[in-house]
């Protein structure tokens, strides 16, 4: 009887854990069951539909199964079902709850639900650097490959950019680029590119960074340096060996040839326009060359040309002129200097004369004027240079220069002595040429006669007023008298030229005097230099 009267009710069993293992971040698992089996007396209703609860709850969301509010599960073993899967948001262990919520004791059961979430493995390939590129220019695409490692999640890309100080100086273009630059996903085993150009937009070193976010990409966002290098347009430019040319001495007439090589040393081609020769003695120096024309074509990167420049002096004066290239680079024209000619020395008085007294030196008769020159070779210069006093010279005198004969090249200056010897003839009496006074005596020697006069009468005094004074007293008074008058008489001459230069010749007359050197040249140009000498 009381068995007949057992209370009727159902009974829930169920596993006591679903796990799902680990699943690819990102990644949907596949569906695992949850099996309810009603062991009870009674059938099985349920209040609410099964749900899923718990912190990773939305990461076990609940695709299918049996199990209904409508649908009751029949008593002795009557079973229904929940089918769930696991896509992880995160890398790591997740959990959950499945709840059942029925007309059993208790009212609620539940089974629990966990899984492990594995985070993308991402790689990126290298960027280099741009390099060197034309401001305003754009360089080929270079190419970022982003890759998730096969089996691990998927990566949740959030944004990709370009950052930094020269940030509009590079792009992303869309031709090469695969990778979504806003929200999107790439799975495990997956790789997409990002394609990156460099447009310059001034001179020199410009930077910025490629940023690439991802809300489960490890360390976001990941920063890429981007660099490269602005240069300025390709252009020209001109290299002009030698940039000066000197011919040194040429014979009138005759003429002589050297070479300029010219040099592209840009990096682009070179237009020349002309090339021309202009200067004072332009019309004594030609050209040719064998440089291209605007009709042939620019002369390219690296290539070079040879003008040849022809000198033909028409006089012996030094000439000058300039050879100048007009073209397409920044420093056009180009221009070379052009010297020739000339006698090919130089003679001169120097500034601080060493052992002379400058162009002009005054001398007593007798005396040596001494004048110190100074004699360059020009460059290219080679002979000999000859040099002499032109006539007349000063009134009985000896020209001498030493060396008289220079050979040139020299090294350094060539120092010419020149001296002007004068005559002094040291006599009472002269000829009338000297200068003379009253019966031919030269006027610079009267003084001392006169006093030589004037002391004899004072000693024949002395004799008379004594009487007593014998004779042997007497002569040695006059010697003394006469050594004392002769100095006198001799007065006017130099002590640096005792006996006379020119014995035979009178004494040099007092005045200024012009004494003309000249030079002659390798090629017979001359140089005429002018002393003076003054004679007192």
């Amino acid at each position: 009887m009381l068995s007949a009267m057992a209370t009727l009710m159902p009974v829930v069993s169920l596993p006591p854990n679903l796990p799902f293992g680990s699943v690819p971040q990102l990644t949907m698992s596949s569906s695992m069951t949850v099996t309810l089996t009603n062991t009870g007396n009674a059938a099985l209703s349920f209040s609410s539909a099964p749900n899923v609860t718990g912190p990773n709850a939305a990461d076990f969301p609940i695709v299918g199964g049996t199990c209904s509010v409508t649908t009751p599960v029949a008593a002795n073993n009557g079973i229904c079902t929940v089918i769930l899967t696991f896509n992880p948001s995160t890398g790591g262990a997740e959990n959950a709850t499945l709840n059942f919520a029925d007309n059993a004791t208790p009212a609620m059961q539940t089974v629990p639900l966990s899984g492990t979430g594995i985070p993308p493995s991402v790689t990126f390939s290298t960027i280099n650097p741009f390099g060197n590129q034309v401001v305003n220019t754009t360089s080929a695409a270079q190419t970022l490959t982003i890759s998730v490692m096969a089996n691990t999640g998927t990566l949740a890309f959030t944004s990709i950019t370009i950052t930094g100080t020269n940030a509009g100086d590079f792009a992303i273009p869309a031709a090469g680029t695969t990778c979504p630059q806003g929200a999107g996903m790439l799975v495990g085993g997956a790789s997409c590119t990002v394609a990156i150009t460099f447009t310059p937009g001034a001179l020199g070193a410009r930077s910025a960074a490629l940023n690439i976010a991802g809300s489960d990409l490890p360390g976001s966002p990941k920063m890429i340096a981007l660099s490269g290098m602005g240069t300025p347009p390709p252009a020209p430019a001109v290299t002009l060996a030698p940039t000066g040319l000197t011919f040194g001495v040429i014979p009138v007439g005759q003429n002589s040839m050297q070479n300029v090589t010219l040099t592209n040393t840009g990096n682009a081609g070179l237009t020349i326009t002309s090339i021309s020769i202009s200067g004072p003695n332009m019309g004594d120096f030609s050209q040719t060359n064998n440089c291209p024309t605007p009709a042939t074509g620019p002369l390219a990167a690296g290539g070079m040309c040879t003008i040849i420049v022809t000198f033909t002096p028409s006089a012996i004066q030094p000439e000058s002129a300039t050879l100048s290239i007009t073209d397409n680079a920044a420093n056009s024209p180009q221009t070379v200097a052009l010297a020739g000619g000339g006698p090919g020395f130089t003679l001169s008085v120097p500034a601080t004369s060493s052992g002379g007294s400058g162009s002009t030196i005054t001398v007593l008769p007798g005396d040596t004027a001494t004048y110190t020159l100074m004699l360059v070779c020009s460059p290219g210069v080679t002979g000999t240079i000859t040099l002499m006093g032109m006539q007349p010279l000063p009134p009985n005198t000896i020209l001498t220069i030493t060396p008289s004969m220079v050979t040139c090249p020299s090294a350094t200056p060539v120092t010419v002595m020149v001296m002007l010897q004068t005559n002094c003839v040291p006599s009472l009496v002269g000829p009338g040429p000297w200068g003379g006074g009253p019966l031919g005596v030269p006027l610079r020697i009267l003084p001392g006669l006169l006093a030589a006069l004037l002391l004899l009468g004072l000693g024949g005094k002395l004799v008379v007023q004594r009487q007593t004074m014998g004779t042997a007293r007497l002569a040695p008074a006059l010697v003394l008298l006469m050594a004392m008058v002769l100095p006198l008489c001799l007065a006017g001459c130099g002590v640096s030229n005792l006996p006379p230069a020119l014995p035979n010749q009178p004494t040099t007359p007092a005045g200024t005097y012009p004494i003309t050197l000249v030079g002659t040249g390798p090629t017979g140009a001359k140089v005429t230099l002018t002393l003076t000498v003054k004679v007192i």
